[in-house]
């Protein structure tokens, strides 16, 4: 309490006498402060919100980008995972590779899987007898590169719809007005199916023109080590 008091994010409790008294209002602030530190926010940026919430901006408003964003993806249901279960998946890895990976989460000493679909996935390739530690490094780097992309885009959409198209000049000009936070809210709603969509497509004909590149490749090695004769 005296912490974010201390940061200007909680304003000071009633004093009677030697006592400190806290109300409904700071328990509502408390709420704000946490749901916005589980999505991410420093407090640095949690007290310039509140601070234009306190001007008299709608704070809905102000965060109209976490909403859409939070609609968009709604939590996930993580799946506690023991340390054997993994290692039976992934036969000679060591947990905190998987967590390296991107495919385990450890907190306060219990493992889950953000994603069972993702981590069933990457257990198959293991099953079909890609090495754990192959997969394991295509699973960091496939993380690494959609997570280059997925802020290209957004950075696109945020340059564009709510920065007018050019680089914020000033700290004071970083939140947006209401209608840019509406534009791009409304943006987020309308482009991400259809950008996710076009992603999953875009791997599977990707993959699919690779494979066929592969196969060539291996019927080319097969024919010239192998040349037909002609039959006379």
């Amino acid at each position: 309490m005296r912490s974010y008091q201390e940061r200007g994010l909680l304003h000071p409790p009633r004093r009677d006498g030697r006592r400190a008294l806290y109300d409904d209002t700071h328990l509502g602030r408390l709420r704000i402060i946490g749901r916005l530190l589980d999505r991410g926010y420093t407090t640095v940026t949690i007290a310039e919100l509140l601070a234009e919430w306190e001007r008299g901006r709608d704070l809905g408003v102000v965060l109209g980008l976490e909403t859409a964003v939070s609609a968009l993806w709604p939590p996930r249901p993580a799946t506690p995972m023991t340390p054997e279960a993994l290692t039976a998946l992934f036969p000679g890895a060591d947990v905190d590779a998987l967590v390296a990976a991107g495919l385990v989460h450890h907190h306060r000493g219990t493992h889950t899987a953000p994603s069972q679909q993702i981590l069933a996935a990457a257990a198959d390739l293991v099953r079909a007898g890609v090495p754990s530690e192959v997969v394991l490094d295509l699973a960091r780097r496939t993380t690494t590169a959609l997570d280059g992309m997925a802020r290209d885009l957004l950075d696109a959409v945020v340059t564009h719809l709510v920065d007018g198209g050019s680089a914020v000049a000033h700290p004071d000009d970083a939140l947006p007005d209401d209608s840019a936070a509406d534009r791009a809210a409304t943006a987020l709603r309308s482009l991400t199916p259809a950008l996710t969509t076009g992603i999953a497509e875009l791997l599977a004909a990707t993959l699919e023109r690779h494979s066929v590149a592969v196969l060539d490749a291996r019927a080319g090695l097969v024919l010239g080590e192998h040349p037909s004769t002609p039959s006379v």
